[in-house]
């Protein structure tokens, strides 16, 4: 009530300061518009608050321009299994599904790697993905820092919590095994690459059981869970493809913790199809880099050539 007081008042005042400029047939209608107008501007507070057109208030009540607002883009890898959707990188994954579950508005667009647009390599030198295209213009080409990017906007619950960095290393420990035995081109080594892989998957399952929620961190997905979802979407597809091993196998927390993250529809929807993950997998018979699928060694994939991974 106090608010539409206050309101009215701000009219009476409008219409006081109009009485002698504006003819008595237009200044009701004009006084209506008015009203409506700052009650759209108000937030729940009661503060004018001037969303469009990049305004905002300064003191005194005048009005400056800023920099008008534009949706973000996000640029992530395109599939390369002959379609022009959504490709398989768990970097890309990590900053999407976060930008989903805070509810931000993006559009997104796919970079095909084998052959980045001279555009793209304009925008980010580097040529990886993901890159974030803020409101502004700001560039944001590492996926944590997008998260974080994104935890500050937006609605639904935060995702960065205290904690992160043990679950988050746990994450990795098993996506670096991953990566190391799906590289693997010596039969005699790869016993012990697996028997590697189980302890990162089993340390992982030690650490769900232990906390007894459906998240990393809780009950509602975090940043971290950005991070492990795709590293275990990839493990559970291409493992088993190529080399015949079931990652989860003894590790129930993991899988019933992988099961939770597939009934998300932030992850759902911005997953890709076991397809799109084999394909992206298919040039195992040489030695290269997985992130990037090009003749490359750890030394210049960790350098970030042709890396689609950051």
């Amino acid at each position: 009530a106090s608010h539409f007081r206050s309101l009215s008042e701000e009219v009476a005042t409008r219409e006081a300061d109009t009485e002698s400029a504006v003819p008595n047939r237009m200044r009701a209608p004009l006084l209506l518009l008015a009203a409506s107008l700052l009650h759209e501007a108000r937030g729940f507070s009661g503060t004018p608050v001037l969303r469009s057109a990049g305004l905002k208030r300064a003191r005194g009540g005048a009005t400056i321009t800023t920099q008008r607002m534009t949706t973000p883009t996000l640029y992530v890898k395109q599939a390369q299994d002959g379609s022009a959707g959504l490709g398989d990188c768990p970097f890309s994954h990590k900053a999407h599904m976060a930008l989903k579950l805070r509810k931000i508005p993006f559009t997104c667009e796919y970079i095909n790697l084998q052959d980045k647009p001279s555009w793209y390599l304009e925008l980010n030198e580097k040529g990886s993905v993901p890159t974030l295209k803020g409101e502004q213009g700001t560039l944001i080409t590492d996926s944590d820092d997008i998260v974080s990017w994104c935890d500050g906007r937006g609605e639904g619950a935060t995702l960065l919590f205290d904690g992160q960095e043990e679950a988050g290393g746990l994450a990795v420990a098993v996506w670096k095994a991953f990566a190391t035995i799906m590289k693997n081109k010596d039969e005699a080594e790869e016993k012990a690459l697996e028997a590697n892989l189980r302890k990162a998957v089993g340390d992982l399952d030690s650490y769900i059981s232990s906390r007894n929620t459906r998240f990393l961190l809780g009950d509602s997905p975090s940043a971290v869970d950005c991070k492990a979802g795709p590293f275990l979407l990839h493990s559970s597809v291409a493992l088993p493809h190529y080399k015949g091993i079931d990652p989860f196998q003894g590790s129930p927390a993991v899988k019933g913790y992988f099961a939770n993250l597939q009934e998300l529809e932030a992850f759902r929807e911005t997953s890709y199809g076991d397809s799109v993950i084999i394909a992206g997998k298919r040039h195992l018979k040489s030695t290269f880099c997985i992130p990037c699928h090009s003749d490359a060694n750890l030394m210049a994939c960790a350098s970030g050539m042709n890396c689609c991974y950051s």
